[in-house]
């Protein structure tokens, strides 16, 4: 469609809101697709919130409440692009039949589908991502990974699959808006409400990304990209810190230099905390037993992993189930004093 056609309705976009999902995104998605209607003037879109469990009322994350209709309400034929915006427990909506069958029927009958945050995981377990790759915010990488091994993870902050789109959330959910109003009315349009929302760089930067581009969001040293990098690889089977020091060119010394004026932590602290964040991922996203959580983690002795997790989020693992608000903050935002300390295997 291009914006001079008046031949044809306005698309019609479904915001499908999950139990604490994010009002952020929800905002920017909202602006993003009104500022289009604006700059064209005329309608282009026309929005609607719909609650994945058919309430009347869902609230965010924040508590922000939205006023939605419910799914069943929807014709899966007159939607053109769905989106899911959803952040904790990603699961119960993923697995809920009345959500699936939705996109779906959605899917097949043409309409583009896109996830925010966490909203993949829906979509993956709707089958519509198998073999694609998917943005998911970084916090469920490890569960979303666990959960559908047939999807890889991207890097970029989104990514594209078919008709598929998924965001990581926050503001990058502003060039998921301009990806889809630019394959629907053009890149002049894209370009104008990208200006208008400041978002005119980025959203070059991410056309370029899409493209084949390198991601420029590296670590400006060499040395700690390369350590890391190995931390990371290594998570399940950490290695000596005089490993990944020689590995990156460098004597553990330093090592340690670099990681305290980068990270203001100590390579064995942040590499700890590399391990403890996973282990929460998982024991909050997946049914992985604690056990398996301490292994996948690289803790052989399951009472130091118990001990080691409880001191630094107050909570044993095996209380550590459920990701919500209430849940514990994760290893990489813990006061930075808490990394420099050494810790054994």
């Amino acid at each position: 469609m291009s914006i001079s056609d008046n031949s044809r309705t306005p698309r019609k976009v479904v915001l499908m809101l999950h139990e604490g999902f994010p009002a952020t995104p929800l905002g920017l998605l909202h602006d993003a697709f009104s500022v289009a209607n604006w700059q064209a003037g005329r309608r282009l879109y026309d929005l609607t919130l719909a609650a994945s469990d058919n309430a009347s009322t869902v609230r965010s994350f924040g508590g922000l409440p939205a006023q939605t209709h419910p799914i069943d309400a929807l014709d899966p034929g007159e939607i053109d692009h769905l989106a899911l915006l959803v952040s904790f427990d990603p699961l119960t909506a993923a697995y809920s039949e009345r959500v699936a069958g939705l996109i779906r029927q959605a899917y097949r009958r043409g309409a583009g589908v896109y996830g925010v945050e966490t909203g993949a995981a829906v979509m993956a377990a709707a089958g519509l991502l198998s073999g694609g790759e998917a943005a998911v915010h970084w916090a469920n990488r490890d569960g979303f990974q666990e959960a559908f091994p047939d999807v890889a993870l991207s890097d970029a902050p989104v990514a594209a699959h078919q008709r598929c789109l998924t965001c990581v959330g926050g503001g990058d959910v502003i060039d998921l808006a301009l990806i889809v109003i630019e394959r629907d009315c053009g890149r002049r349009l894209a370009l104008q409400v990208a200006e208008h929302m400041n978002r005119g760089e980025a959203y070059g930067a991410l056309r370029q990304l899409l493209a084949g581009a390198p991601s420029p969001a590296r670590p400006a040293s060499p040395a700690l990209a390369t350590a890391l990098a190995r931390m990371e690889e290594t998570l399940e089977d950490p290695i000596s810190c005089e490993e990944i020091a020689a590995e990156a060119g460098l004597s553990l010394r330093q090592l340690e230099r670099l990681f305290l004026a980068e990270l203001g932590a100590s390579p064995k602290g942040h590499y700890r905390a590399l391990r403890l964040t996973r282990a929460q991922n998982l024991l909050q996203q997946t049914t992985l037993s604690v056990a398996e959580v301490a292994t996948s983690a690289g803790f052989a002795s399951f009472p130091h992993f118990a001990r080691t997790y409880k001191a630094h989020f107050g909570v044993p693992p095996s209380r550590d189930r459920r990701q919500d608000p209430s849940a514990s903050v994760p290893a990489v935002f813990l006061d930075p004093a808490l990394l420099r300390e050494e810790s054994g295997r």
